[in-house]
């Protein structure tokens, strides 16, 4: 250190200010280098703050919700997010697998949900957001999924960057919602609906959306 400090004092000024110039652009040059080609592109989702719970006439033993998800890109490059699935576990521990079914947007007036599209990757732009309506579908069972009162647990997951399912995840969010008794009625009355009820609805896909809050979430 000593003779760093020697050498450099018997520098001429215009050659120490070349020799920090150089440094700089040197510096600057592997900070370049590292954004451009070695940062990992970092997504986060954060969910809305409610779910909601999706029973369709025709469809009823295939359970489903929508949820408004957040995509924000921490990164300096633009992130594809691939695929997105979810497990739900049930009050008394029952887990069940969901997939990306469709995305899906507003009509005007903010109530009624329409599809938007199939599912398909999700560009984020660097240092930018997206907000996304999504329904996740689970697989049919041999009885009604049981909707029933209580706490449940939904962790969303996915692929950004990484094509194949089987590659490790790479984005998480783990939230809570609580099926009051009320909301528990409201979903078996829809399960048990008949014809004169689905039309009165009124709704284009002969679907409603029962909304339950979010209590918690964790993106870790």
């Amino acid at each position: 250190m000593e003779i760093f400090t020697q050498f450099f004092d018997q520098l001429r000024l215009h050659e120490k200010t070349t020799l920090f110039f150089s440094t700089g652009a040197f510096l600057i040059s592997i900070y370049t280098l590292y954004k451009n080609h070695l940062e990992k592109i970092r997504i986060l989702v954060y969910p809305s703050d409610f779910v909601g719970l999706v029973i369709q006439k025709g469809t009823e033993l295939v359970p489903k919700f929508n949820l408004m998800c957040n995509f924000i890109n921490k990164s300096t490059k633009v992130g594809a997010v691939h695929r997105m699935e979810a497990t739900v576990t049930t009050p008394d521990n029952a887990n069940y697998r969901f997939a990306w079914n469709l995305f899906y947007q507003y009509l005007p007036g903010g109530e009624i949900m329409t599809k938007q599209a199939d599912p398909y990757p999700l560009a984020v732009s660097s240092r930018a957001s997206a907000l996304v309506g999504i329904q996740f579908e689970g697989v049919q069972t041999s009885e009604k999924f049981p909707w029933s009162e209580g706490r449940y647990k939904i962790e969303i997951f996915g692929w950004t960057n990484r094509k194949h399912r089987r590659q490790k995840i790479n984005i998480k969010s783990t939230f809570h919602i609580r099926i009051s008794s009320d909301k528990a009625d409201q979903l078996w009355r829809w399960f048990t609906a008949d014809d004169k009820e689905w039309e009165n609805l009124k709704d284009p896909h002969n679907a409603i959306a029962i909304r339950v809050p979010v209590e918690e979430w964790s993106d870790v």
